[in-house]
């Protein structure tokens, strides 16, 4: 028996939508913790929930990650080089470059959150 591909959809069950992004959130910063450890990476998530709530993981913290990226893609937009940042899982590589626009978006509130 081999690998079958599973088809995925949004969950239409508010209480199965909750179950399922409280595990995926733990999983994928338990995750981004054990990169961090093994490999020395400093890691940030911040996360929206499906009820707008926000989680964050930072290894070490993620304010100083977000500042430090925020420091380095100021320097890095006068001599713009082509990105590209993808996630990757068993079946494909998906871009994500078109979501530059939302993360500008983001950017300010951010900047915003860290002076409070």
């Amino acid at each position: 028996m081999g690998r079958r591909k599973i088809e995925t959809e949004k969950i239409q069950s508010k209480e199965k939508l909750n179950v399922c992004f409280s595990k995926g959130r733990t999983g994928l910063f338990k995750k981004a913790e054990k990169l961090g450890h093994l490999s020395g990476a400093k890691t940030a998530i911040v996360i929206f929930s499906p009820a707008d709530k926000i989680f964050k993981f930072g290894d070490p913290l993620v304010d100083s990650i977000i500042d430090r990226y925020l420091l380095l893609h100021h320097q890095t937009r006068q001599h713009p080089e082509p990105t590209c940042l993808a996630v990757e899982d068993d079946t494909a590589c998906v871009d994500l470059d078109g979501f530059e626009g939302q993360i500008r978006e983001v950017e300010p509130a951010l900047i915003e959150a860290r002076r409070m």
